[in-house]
């Protein structure tokens, strides 16, 4: 098994019911037009209430309330007017959402993701709201809307060619945001760079390398010099982040319900099942069966 498992398939997303998906290329899904409150709609179609890894890549628009998710052991706090991509592979969990949330989501496949060039270290290295000009996120949901239309159209056989072309509409209005937003932000230090690139290195090999040389080596500083860079940048050692990314990786497949604790052990590079149940009851507190046991009964 490899690390890097999908937790929401894109059939998953064509079930919804207010979904509209063609042939698991895209799906596009809202809840802009329910009149009754929007947490249940909104729970139901981000069904993120607890760490899943994310196979497609997420376009996300809210157009009224706020929500927050914790992306890759990230808070993001994404508001009335501003978008996000959450690029493919991504862990991620839905922390609150707001009784008034109206949101708009576009799923893709990785090919139809690279093929609107949203995939760039803009979005996959730095996950962050993007926060366009009022007059660009309308013209944003405007083309969200034209992409629906075109899905939706019953006896259309361009409708790919159409919706697609909505789409490209729609990354190009986004990743010219995204480098916006970057560029309007202060220059960040030598030392906040150097974290960055930690972490960016760390979400990369976290399953496979747990030896913070590893990631010194890489960066070309000391192991002792790159401790006390983390430490003073975050407020945790690199030991600490790097175990928490394993730690989300392994609830996540355990709670996918697919796969056994000897291969979760295996593909997170453990050198066997007793002991990463181990070290997995010294971080959570109990075993990951009893994990798994505890959070079925939270959603119940």
């Amino acid at each position: 098994m490899t690390n890097n498992i999908s937790r929401l398939e894109m059939s998953w997303f064509g079930t919804l019911e207010s979904s509209i998906s063609y042939e698991d290329k895209i799906t596009v899904l809202d809840n802009i037009e329910v009149s009754a409150q929007a947490s249940e709609t909104t729970e139901q179609m981000l069904m993120v209430s607890y760490p899943r890894k994310i196979v497609a890549t997420n376009i996300l628009l809210v157009e009224r309330g706020s929500i927050g998710l914790n992306i890759n052991l990230g808070d993001i706090e994404v508001s009335a007017g501003q978008c996000l991509i959450i690029p493919e592979g991504s862990i991620g969990s839905c922390r609150r959402v707001t009784d008034d949330l109206r949101v708009a989501v576009v799923v893709l496949e990785s090919e139809w993701a690279q093929n609107c060039r949203l995939l760039t270290p803009q979005t996959v290295d730095r996950i962050a709201t993007i926060a366009p000009p009022a007059e660009i996120f309308a013209e944003a949901t405007n083309a969200y809307r034209h992409i629906k239309q075109w899905l939706a159209a019953p006896d259309c056989r361009r409708k790919a060619e159409l919706a697609h072309g909505y789409l490209l509409v729609l990354a190009n209005l986004l990743l010219q945001s995204a480098e916006l937003t970057l560029s309007s932000g202060s220059r960040a230090s030598r030392q906040q760079q150097l974290f960055e690139r930690f972490m960016d290195l760390a979400r990369r090999d976290y399953a496979t390398r747990r030896d913070i040389a590893h990631y010194a080596d890489a960066l070309c500083v000391t192991p002792k010099y790159l401790s006390q860079v983390v430490k003073q940048q975050s407020g945790r050692f690199a030991t600490e982040w790097i175990s928490e990314l394993v730690l989300l990786e392994a609830k996540a497949l355990l709670m996918s319900r697919r796969y056994t604790v000897q291969q979760i052990s295996e593909s997170l590079s453990f050198a066997n099942q007793s002991f990463f149940g181990r070290w997995f009851k010294e971080k959570v507190g109990t075993s990951p069966r009893a994990f798994v046991r505890d959070s079925e009964k939270k959603k119940d």
